[in-house]
């Protein structure tokens, strides 16, 4: 944290890698992982510094984190850790991407979209991770919502990458959480269905 209010970016870069490689080490192990290597501690600090980097407004150093975070995710799914990880993970994300576009910080705005659209992409391929997959898919669409209403000018690319990656976008998922997000976010409501049109 002392790092972020000095705006130590090299030290954040280390710090991010440092907590990742924490994270990821023990769930890429062969024959599962061990007790103490869950990821849900480690995952919390990397959520709180990417949080407060996006509030810093050091676009670089929390889209890298922000990627960080997809990225632990996906390993969480992937590997069916039920710590509360992907939950975490997918919070945060959501947290970050509604700042994010607010602040118009054009990386980790983008980042956050993408790597939301593949949590939801994989939870909804995997056996007994709905709950975890309508969450992404909320998240997903509560942030694609305030992209499109405070940084409008960058949503195209944003859709042009997430169709480049391919995934099964669950239009469904996305449409049935659109009255939950305009009664929640009442200042971005109708922009999703902006959103979903584009895409």
């Amino acid at each position: 944290m002392s790092a972020i209010q000095e705006k130590r970016e090299t030290q954040l870069y280390m710090i991010n890698i440092g907590i990742s490689n924490r994270i990821t080490l023990p769930l890429l192990r062969q024959g599962g992982i061990l007790r103490s290597g869950y990821p849900y501690r480690s995952i919390v600090a990397l959520c709180e510094l990417g949080i407060s980097a996006t509030e810093e407004r050091m676009d670089n150093v929390a889209a890298s984190i922000t990627w960080a975070l997809g990225k632990s995710g996906m390993l969480v799914i992937d590997k069916d850790v039920r710590d509360g990880s992907a939950e975490q993970v997918i919070s945060t994300l959501k947290e970050i991407g509604i700042a994010a576009a607010k602040h118009e910080s054009e990386n980790t705005s983008s980042n956050s979209l993408e790597c939301l659209s593949k949590l939801a992409d994989k939870a909804s391929s995997k056996t007994d991770w709905n709950y975890e997959s309508e969450l992404a898919y909320e998240c997903f669409g509560i942030c694609a919502a305030h992209f499109e209403k405070y940084f409008p000018k960058q949503i195209d690319s944003v859709c042009n990458e997430i169709k480049l990656m391919k995934l099964n976008i669950n239009k469904d998922l996305l449409n049935k959480s659109k009255d939950t997000i305009n009664k929640q976010y009442p200042d971005v409501d109708g922009f999703l269905e902006k959103f979903i049109k584009r895409l």
